[in-house]
């Protein structure tokens, strides 16, 4: 398994066999950066006890979303980490475009929490900049952004 720098274990990663790795790319193993690996290159590991399971980090973003008090949303207490490109749903816009707002190759934090109404998640989304809180159905059909704010640091 390749090392990463944040001590994550991305052993249980389905692309962990096509990922060109963290340690080899310096943290940017699609081609831009990690929100995990920037925080430990920044504070230096030894300020990160067991980063990979117990950050600081994420669990501050994780309260970063409880703040929000967003209706519905069962209290968010894990944050993960994936690309992008997995989770950048195209969101209608009220001019009939549509946008993404995270960058696909970015290694960012995610998390997709079911809801109790209408078979919808809630999908969070977080980089260095933003927090993003959307709903959506099967396979991210039809989605909704609830709250797309700048992150309080």
């Amino acid at each position: 398994m390749k090392k990463t720098i944040c001590g994550c274990d991305c052993s249980k990663c389905y692309r962990k066999d096509t990922c060109p790795g963290c340690v080899e790319t310096n943290g940017n193993p699609f081609g831009k950066g990690c929100v995990m690996a920037d925080c430990c290159r920044e504070k230096g590991l030894a300020d990160c006890i067991d980063c990979g399971t117990e950050c600081a980090l994420q669990k501050a973003v994780a309260q970063e979303f409880n703040a929000l008090h967003i209706k519905g949303l069962p209290e968010v207490t894990s944050m993960n980490l994936m690309r992008g490109a997995f989770v950048n749903l195209s969101y209608p816009l009220k001019s009939g475009d549509t946008a993404r707002f995270f960058d696909d190759n970015r290694v960012i934090f995610v998390n997709q929490i079911e809801g109790a109404e209408n078979n919808r998640c809630f999908g969070l989304c977080a980089d260095d900049e933003y927090l993003m809180v959307c709903t959506y159905g099967e396979n991210g059909t039809d989605p909704e952004i609830l709250c797309y704010r700048k992150r309080e640091k």
